[in-house]
């Protein structure tokens, strides 16, 4: 939601704006999400040896700064009556009361307590002062679970690439956020080696892989040269443009994955039954 003078109830809410037009945002096939994941393609095979340098951009505003607050004791996230605690402890805070708007930041399960703790009872959350906004963590909770729904769906073929990369300690087809660093990594091996091999292969020929379309049409006949190159058009390309965006806060790639990833995120493989609802409302608050 944007902050207009004016506009609706202590004017913070966009006029006139219809919720229902988002919903095409989501949907595989839409122009921005295809044009994003084709770019991205051409992209990284454009120059393979550089699909895993990091960006260098630094932060628009100086050094961040931080006041720390005491902490809540007794209270984490483990309930709807804690967290309602906390968001009331935070609310009242002598920085904060006066304030229009509080963005509030957490992990998925905080930020999705805040999301029912507002549905519940809007005038307490939304139309009194100050309104609550749920921030989620872009990382490392956000993009574990990217990473987390993408590999669970992919498992039965990641499984055997890990095998015949020598990361056996990784095949496992489900794990824990606190288990991410060593999957990130993982991931990190597994999307080289793709790469390097398909460019390696692909070399002279004439539907080279920066010409996306047709290359992957070309490729849909070979079964395994399809799973090769959709787990780096669908999945691995995904996550690794997530992580770069944190990196270098580009706050529009990271609304176009949130949109993308939604796909992954509602099957009944992948599972993240919280976060998908949750990209809904993060987009519909973006929204101009």
């Amino acid at each position: 939601m944007c902050c207009c003078v004016g506009n609706g109830r202590f004017g913070m809410f966009k006029p006139n704006f219809d919720k229902y037009s988002i919903i095409p945002l989501f949907h595989p096939d839409h122009p921005d999400i295809v044009d994003n994941k084709m770019a991205r393609f051409r992209r990284n095979f454009s120059d393979v040896s550089k699909m895993l340098k990091r960006g260098s951009v630094k932060p628009k505003h100086g050094k961040t700064h931080i006041t720390w607050r005491e902490p809540i004791w007794d209270r984490l996230q483990s309930s709807n009556d804690d967290v309602e605690k906390e968001m009331d402890v935070m609310r009242d805070h002598e920085f904060h009361k006066d304030s229009v708007l509080m963005c509030i930041g957490g992990d998925g399960l905080s930020e999705m307590r805040m999301e029912h703790a507002i549905a519940r009872e809007p005038n307490k959350w939304l139309f009194a002062t100050p309104m609550v906004l749920p921030i989620r963590g872009e990382h490392p909770h956000g993009t574990a679970h990217t990473l987390h729904g993408g590999w669970r769906l992919w498992w039965k073929w990641i499984e055997h690439m890990v095998r015949a990369c020598d990361q056996t300690e990784y095949v496992k087809s489900d794990w824990s956020v606190s288990e991410f660093k060593q999957h990130d990594h993982c991931m990190c091996i597994l999307m080289q080696a793709v790469t390097e091999f398909i460019d390696e292969v692909c070399k002279g020929a004439p539907v080279p892989p920066t010409m996306v379309g047709p290359f992957l049409d070309a490729l849909a006949v070979n079964l395994d040269a399809a799973y090769l190159s959709h787990f780096l058009y669908d999945f691995a390309f995904m996550y690794w443009q997530q992580r770069n965006a944190v990196r270098d806060g580009k706050v529009r790639e990271l609304d176009l994955i949130w949109r993308e990833s939604t796909a992954i995120f509602n099957t009944r493989e992948g599972h993240k039954t919280q976060y998908a609802p949750m990209n809904i409302t993060h987009i519909y608050r973006q929204e101009p």
